[in-house]
């Protein structure tokens, strides 16, 4: 299966930061993404994201 230019830089990030190589890219993004990430095109809108500082507001 061909994989788009997005889905390539993934597989390239994952063997740059890991000793995975190019199969084991692809078996670490199939773990770990939809199962459509080798069509992608662009990365995903990420949902609403929040941050905490980790203290409950009837703690301040």
């Amino acid at each position: 299966m061909q994989l788009t230019a997005y889905a390539q830089s993934l597989v390239d990030y994952v063997n740059t930061h890991t000793r995975y190589g190019e199969i084991g890219s692809h078996m670490f993004l199939d773990s770990c993404l939809a199962p459509n990430w080798r069509q992608m095109q662009a990365q995903p809108d990420a949902p609403v994201v929040g941050t905490w500082d980790g203290v409950e507001d009837d703690e301040e």
